[in-house]
Protein backbone atom coordinates (compact mmCIF):
# COMPACT_ATOMS: atom_id res chain seq x y z
CA UNK A 1 0.00 0.00 0.00
CA UNK A 2 2.42 2.03 0.69
CA UNK A 3 4.45 1.81 -2.48
CA UNK A 4 1.17 2.40 -4.65
CA UNK A 5 0.49 5.57 -2.35
CA UNK A 6 4.18 6.77 -3.07
CA UNK A 7 3.17 6.38 -6.77
CA UNK A 8 0.32 8.04 -6.73
CA UNK A 9 1.20 11.14 -5.22
CA UNK A 10 2.17 12.11 -8.65
CA UNK A 11 0.37 14.03 -11.50
CA UNK A 12 1.09 11.28 -13.87
CA UNK A 13 1.07 7.92 -12.18
CA UNK A 14 3.29 4.96 -13.82
CA UNK A 15 3.35 1.34 -13.39
CA UNK A 16 5.70 -0.07 -11.49
CA UNK A 17 9.51 -1.08 -13.03
CA UNK A 18 8.00 0.53 -16.25
CA UNK A 19 7.94 3.48 -17.70
CA UNK A 20 4.33 2.92 -18.77
CA UNK A 21 1.96 5.43 -18.17
CA UNK A 22 -0.67 4.36 -15.57
CA UNK A 23 -2.30 7.37 -15.12
CA UNK A 24 -1.58 10.45 -17.44
CA UNK A 25 -3.46 13.44 -14.96
CA UNK A 26 -3.98 12.28 -11.86
CA UNK A 27 -6.69 13.89 -9.45
CA UNK A 28 -6.01 16.15 -6.67
CA UNK A 29 -8.15 14.04 -4.30
CA UNK A 30 -6.19 10.93 -4.74
CA UNK A 31 -2.91 12.41 -4.40
CA UNK A 32 -4.00 13.96 -1.22
CA UNK A 33 -5.39 10.58 -0.07
CA UNK A 34 -1.97 9.11 -1.05
CA UNK A 35 0.84 11.81 0.34
CA UNK A 36 -1.30 11.60 3.34
CA UNK A 37 -1.40 7.72 3.52
CA UNK A 38 2.23 8.25 3.07
CA UNK A 39 2.81 10.26 5.76
CA UNK A 40 1.01 8.87 8.35
CA UNK A 41 3.17 5.20 7.46
CA UNK A 42 5.98 7.54 7.66
CA UNK A 43 4.64 8.85 11.34
CA UNK A 44 3.85 4.99 12.72
CA UNK A 45 6.99 3.99 11.62
CA UNK A 46 8.53 6.43 13.37
CA UNK A 47 6.49 5.86 16.63
CA UNK A 48 6.70 2.22 16.05
CA UNK A 49 10.89 1.97 15.83
CA UNK A 50 12.03 5.54 16.82
CA UNK A 51 12.21 5.78 20.89
CA UNK A 52 13.11 9.49 20.56
CA UNK A 53 10.45 10.17 18.02
CA UNK A 54 8.15 13.38 19.25
CA UNK A 55 5.06 14.12 17.74
CA UNK A 56 3.58 18.17 18.33
CA UNK A 57 0.42 18.12 19.68
CA UNK A 58 -0.34 20.30 16.95
CA UNK A 59 0.71 18.83 13.55
CA UNK A 60 -0.63 15.38 15.23
CA UNK A 61 -4.20 17.51 15.42
CA UNK A 62 -3.63 18.99 11.69
CA UNK A 63 -3.66 15.25 10.51
CA UNK A 64 -6.19 14.20 12.17
CA UNK A 65 -8.34 17.32 10.38
CA UNK A 66 -6.73 15.80 6.80
CA UNK A 67 -7.93 12.25 7.83
CA UNK A 68 -11.42 13.69 8.37
CA UNK A 69 -11.33 15.43 4.89
CA UNK A 70 -9.83 12.56 3.15
CA UNK A 71 -12.79 10.40 4.40
CA UNK A 72 -15.46 13.03 3.20
CA UNK A 73 -13.63 13.63 -0.11
CA UNK A 74 -13.76 10.13 -1.18
CA UNK A 75 -17.70 9.51 -1.51
CA UNK A 76 -17.28 12.02 -4.10
CA UNK A 77 -14.81 11.21 -5.98
CA UNK A 78 -14.62 7.20 -5.42
CA UNK A 79 -16.16 6.59 -8.62
CA UNK A 80 -13.76 7.92 -11.04
CA UNK A 81 -11.67 6.22 -13.16
CA UNK A 82 -8.80 7.53 -11.13
CA UNK A 83 -9.79 5.80 -8.13
CA UNK A 84 -10.28 2.39 -9.71
CA UNK A 85 -6.65 2.71 -10.94
CA UNK A 86 -5.73 3.22 -7.54
CA UNK A 87 -7.94 0.52 -5.89
CA UNK A 88 -6.97 -1.96 -8.46
CA UNK A 89 -3.49 -1.03 -7.80
CA UNK A 90 -3.65 -1.82 -4.37
CA UNK A 91 -4.32 -5.75 -5.24
CA UNK A 92 -2.27 -5.54 -8.59
CA UNK A 93 0.65 -3.91 -8.04
CA UNK A 94 3.30 -6.11 -7.62
CA UNK A 95 1.91 -8.44 -10.22
CA UNK A 96 2.15 -5.16 -12.72
CA UNK A 97 5.42 -4.73 -11.73
CA UNK A 98 6.55 -8.08 -12.86
CA UNK A 99 5.52 -8.34 -16.48
CA UNK A 100 7.69 -8.49 -19.07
Amino acid sequence: MYQVAKEFRQKVVRIRNSKEVLIQSNIGAIQFVAELFVDLQEMRHAADYDPGAVFQRAEVLQKIGWIEDAFLTWPRVKSLPECNAFLLSLLHWEKWGKRG
